[in-house]
């Protein structure tokens, strides 16, 4: 049965208007604005996003003909021109109230992870996305080189992404990381990039629990080893005591190095704070960090991320958080719904049938047939 309403609009509708516009009131974004304003630049880019566009060019030419169904959102122009300056004077922080709704909302009906224990299981990475240098020189970082930084901490518990943090790539993983906050219980993984010794303590204060890899320089005693299985998968599993001069300043507890050895033959050493668990879940929490290194991919590959339609700094945080705002719709909608598949099909819907006038339900449940 065709529905009154296209599918853009069920989703848009989802956007939370009354927190939006109160963080725009806030900051004064639509001040002086008569064309654009902040909320007709989100719908403007989630119809980007959602549709696959590459560029300000291809927007104009795939829905310049759409005015008069758009206008009805409040979005009265597609034009380049008029785009490029709404992505230059909209103050990009007016999103932070829209992704920390959809954030909350994630939060509400996400599955648990699948791992045993309780608590929150976040992994923590970034991810560089290359930029023109000559045309966007407040991202230089080396000579002849510059990009934006994306960083992450993403909740297995659904996989999405709990914590964004948007910098030039100069700036190092674990500065970023050490900005944040992470309640008590919570446990979070990471790759050697974010060895620091200071914000381990950190980290233990908060009674937060991190699993990484041991630094190929950190020096360390053994205070104790317990038994392992001589055939098993740990090769060794010890307590041990940072022995730097600086490293054993900073951490003055005690840690777990846990060696592993990967059915591929390779060996780890996975340094812990968590005394009490089994070696082997220690051990399967590193590996669950791949999931983040495979939402960067999918976001890289299914979202318009890497062709910007601005050079300004300004623009290019505009179109990564509102592809972060739509890739949280589209897993709150699929936990919503009990979408068992993956996000990309649903997106592939999503964009085949953004103008059909289709029940988002049947959409979800695979029951939509066009009927021209």
């Amino acid at each position: 049965m065709r529905q009154g309403i296209t599918l853009f609009a069920q989703i848009q509708a989802f956007l939370s208007r009354p927190v939006f516009q109160s963080a725009v009131d806030a900051c004064h974004g639509d001040r002086k604005v008569h064309q654009i304003t902040c909320w007709s630049h989100v719908l403007y880019h989630l119809l980007a996003v959602l549709s696959g566009q590459r560029s300000l060019r291809h927007m104009e030419q795939s829905h310049g003909g759409r005015g008069t169904y758009l206008a009805q959102f409040g979005l009265n122009s597609v034009k380049r021109a008029s785009a490029s300056h709404a992505n230059q004077a909209r103050p990009w922080t007016v999103l932070t109230a829209l992704l920390e709704d959809l954030l909350a909302r994630c939060r509400q009906v996400a599955p648990p992870h699948p791992l045993a224990f309780s608590g929150r299981l976040l992994s923590i990475d970034a991810t560089v996305i290359h930029v023109c240098h000559t045309l966007q020189k407040w991202a230089l970082w080396a000579e002849g080189r510059a990009g934006v930084k994306l960083h992450i901490a993403l909740d297995h518990g659904g996989n999405w992404p709990a914590i964004i943090d948007i910098t030039s790539a100069r700036v190092y993983d674990r500065t970023a990381a050490k900005r944040w906050s992470f309640p008590p219980d919570t446990v979070i993984c990471f790759d050697r990039g974010y060895f620091d010794c200071g914000w381990f303590a950190e980290l233990a204060r908060h009674k937060v629990t991190f699993v990484t890899l041991r630094s190929y320089d950190a020096r360390y005693v053994v205070v104790h080893a317990r038994p392992v299985a001589a055939n098993g998968p740990v090769r060794a599993d010890e307590t041990i005591r940072f022995a730097g001069k600086t490293s054993a300043h900073k951490f003055k507890g005690m840690l777990r190095l846990i060696t592993y050895r990967k059915p591929n033959g390779t060996v780890l050493q996975v340094l812990t704070n968590q005394m009490d668990w089994d070696a082997e879940r220690v051990a399967d929490i590193y590996h669950a960090r791949w999931r983040i290194e495979l939402f960067f991919k999918w976001l890289k590959h299914q979202l318009p991320v890497l062709h910007f339609y601005g050079n300004d700094e300004n623009a290019v945080r505009w179109q990564l958080l509102v592809a972060l705002c739509a890739y949280l719709l589209l897993s709150w909608l699929a936990f919503l719904h009990r979408w068992t598949g993956s996000l990309t099909p649903l997106l592939r819907r999503v964009t085949a049938y953004l103008f059909d006038r289709v029940a988002l339900v049947d959409l979800l449940a695979g029951s939509y047939q066009f009927q021209p």
